[in-house]
């Protein structure tokens, strides 16, 4: 149910705020943890349907939760 979606996400920022607290960006590697750099990728292309298509339909992603990534300098181009 909804519930779980958002306790599965706050579980991955979490792991993503530990993540850049060592390495200091959020550009997780597959090598680091193949999970947590796919939900990594997830979260710039559901950014993209955000903009696009509005809350609701961007599978999870809300503005709220934009606002959470940009908080902790979250890479959405997965450059430097």
């Amino acid at each position: 149910g909804h519930q779980s979606n958002d306790a599965q996400w706050e579980q991955n920022f979490q792991d993503l705020v530990v993540f850049k607290s060592q390495f200091g960006h959020t550009r997780v590697p597959q090598s680091y943890e193949k999970s947590l750099h796919k939900w990594v990728l997830n979260q710039r292309c559901r950014r993209r349907l955000l903009e696009e298509k509005g809350e609701g339909k961007a599978k999870g992603m809300t503005w709220a939760r934009v606002e959470k990534l940009d908080a902790i300098d979250f890479s959405w181009s997965g450059k430097k």
